[in-house]
């Protein structure tokens, strides 16, 4: 694992753990003098779940020559379907030599291992808050559930959202097992939905976790 500032360019896919998406990336490369908006050798795009659709999309743009020397795809999503992922490893692996890489993913989404052995794994320079996160792992059900109470209002939304934030960036440190990943990746979804129960939310990781 490697840098955010460390890219150099050699590689021909990058795998970028970042919760903040694409735009640390977006100012390394205009460091590097590459300007993506406006620019046709770029291909920018945002997914919530990219589906082997998506991918397919993705790969129409991979195969064309560039109008420079590189293109740079730079694609980031909340999560990606095994198939897409398959699809996304065989444009990795056929693509053409000239396309540059780079998968934008949460740190706690699931990969598969043929796509991130392809990959060069790269971090954002922000350093992981995960003491809120470690400090809930170690509590009680009883205590847990107690500071799920806290959560009844709804504004405090963001409060909740960025604890399940802590708990993604420690779920490699504590190896949770896929479920457990799957609810706090469903739990960072429905928190960002108006309608859903804070309170809920937390209470059901406090008793699964």
């Amino acid at each position: 694992m490697v840098g955010m500032d460390s890219i150099d360019f050699s590689a021909h896919a990058y795998l970028v753990r970042s919760d903040d998406g694409a735009p640390r990336l977006i100012e390394t490369l205009a460091e590097r003098g590459i300007q993506t908006l406006g620019n046709p050798d770029c291909y920018v795009r945002e997914y919530g779940s990219l589906s082997v659709d998506d991918a397919r999309d993705i790969a129409s743009f991979a195969y064309f020559k560039p109008v420079g020397e590189r293109k740079y795809i730079i694609i980031s999503a909340k999560s990606v379907t095994p198939e897409a992922q398959n699809a996304l490893l065989k444009i990795v692996e056929e693509g053409s030599g000239s396309s540059v890489f780079f998968f934008v993913l949460e740190r706690g989404v699931p990969v598969l291992p043929t796509l991130e052995s392809r990959c060069v794994t790269i971090r954002t320079d922000e350093k992981q808050k995960t003491k809120e996160g470690e400090d809930f792992l170690t509590l009680s059900y009883k205590d847990r559930l107690a500071l799920a109470e806290k959560f009844a209002k709804d504004h405090d939304r963001d409060s909740a959202r960025s604890l399940v934030r802590s708990l993604l960036a420690v779920a490699d440190a504590r190896k949770l097992n896929a479920e457990q990943l799957r609810d706090l990746l469903d739990a960072d979804r429905y928190l960002q939905l108006s309608g859903s129960s804070p309170k809920a939310i937390i209470g059901h990781l406090a008793l699964t976790l």
